[in-house]
C-alpha cells in the first residue's frame, strides 16, 4: 500500500513471511501547533532527534522547517489555527477557479438584494456556469463549495422582524381604545365589516400586468325579507362599471329597498 503523505489518517497491516496479519500501525496528523512544537525541538537538537522523539518522518519535519512562518501566521492571526492540519490552499486544486468564483458572486449578489437562496438554485446555476466542462455537480461537490466559501444554509424563521421594545405598551392601548369606542357607539349602529378579494384579468393585447384588487362592502339588514332578489340587481347595477373599470375614488353608495328595511354600504377601492 502506498502512503500519499504522513498525515494521512489510513490504516496500513503488516504481514509476516506466513500471511499471517502481525500488528497495526496508525498514521497520525498533527495540527499547526504541534508541527509548531516538533520544528522547535528540531531546531534545539536535531531533525535525528525530533524524529525519535515524536516518531515523524524526516522528510515531513525538513517540510514543517519550511512552512514555519506560514505556520506561525496560521495560529496566531487565526481564533482556531493552532488546531488547523493544512495550510491555505492545501489539498486538491479547485478546477475552474474563474468559474466558481463567478458562482460564489452569484450567490453574494442575490444575498445583498434579499433574495431567497437554496441548494436546488445553487446546483442549477452551477449547471449553467460549468456547461461544457467537465465538472459534475453533485451533492458532494456543493457541500465542499459551501464550505470552501464560507457559505451556511440557515433554516427560515416565522419571524420577519423583531417587535418594537415599547410593542406591549401599544397593543394595551389598542385593545383600551377598541373598548372605549365600543362602548361610546350603540350596537345597531355598528357595521359588521368584510373584504372580498376579486381578480381582474384583461385580455387586450397590450397590457402591462393584471392586479388584484378588493371589494369592501358593509351591510346592516332590518326587517325582515329575501334578499336573493336585491342582490341579482345589484350586481346588475354594479357589474358594468367594474367591467368598464370606471376610476372609482371612494365611491360609497347607500341602498334602500321598497319599503325602507334594507340598508346596504359599498365601498369600492380606487384601481
Amino acid at each position: 500500500m502506498s502512503r500519499n503523505s504522513s498525515e494521512s489518517d489510513e490504516e496500513i497491516q503488516l504481514h509476516d513471511d506466513e500471511g499471517g496479519l502481525t500488528g497495526r500501525k496508525r498514521y497520525q496528523s498533527y495540527n499547526a501547533a504541534e508541527k509548531l512544537d516538533i520544528v522547535e525541538w528540531a531546531e534545539r537538537n536535531s531533525i535525528h532527534s525530533a524524529n525519535k522523539k515524536f516518531g515523524v518522518d524526516r522528510k515531513c519535519i525538513k517540510k514543517w522547517i519550511k512552512q514555519k512562518k506560514e505556520l506561525q501566521q496560521l495560529v496566531n492571526l487565526t481564533a482556531h489555527g493552532a488546531k488547523r492540519k493544512r495550510l491555505d490552499g492545501g489539498g486538491r486544486r479547485v478546477e475552474h477557479m474563474e468559474i466558481d468564483q463567478k458562482l460564489a458572486e452569484y450567490i453574494k449578489e442575490k444575498r445583498k438584494n434579499k433574495l431567497p437562496v437554496s441548494r436546488r438554485i445553487i446546483s442549477n446555476q452551477a449547471a449553467q456556469l460549468f456547461q461544457g466542462t467537465d465538472m459534475k455537480i453533485s451533492v458532494g461537490w456543493l457541500t465542499k463549495f459551501l464550505k470552501r466559501h464560507n457559505f451556511v444554509l440557515r433554516r427560515r424563521t416565522t419571524v420577519c422582524q423583531k417587535p418594537p421594545k415599547d410593542y406591549i405598551d401599544r397593543l394595551s392601548k389598542f385593545i383600551v381604545h377598541v373598548e372605549q369606542r365600543r362602548k361610546a357607539i350603540k350596537f345597531n349602529e355598528i357595521l359588521a365589516f368584510d373584504e372580498t378579494a376579486v381578480w381582474f384579468d384583461i385580455t387586450a393585447g397590450a397590457f402591462a400586468s393584471t392586479q388584484q384588487h378588493q371589494l369592501n362592502f358593509a351591510c346592516v339588514y332590518k326587517g325582515v325579507g329575501d334578499l336573493d332578489d336585491w342582490i341579482e340587481e345589484e350586481e346588475e347595477e354594479y357589474a358594468p362599471k367594474l367591467q368598464k373599470r370606471v376610476q372609482l375614488d371612494s365611491l360609497f353608495m347607500v341602498v334602500f329597498d321598497a319599503e325602507k328595511r334594507l340598508f346596504v354600504a359599498h365601498y369600492y377601492t380606487t384601481f
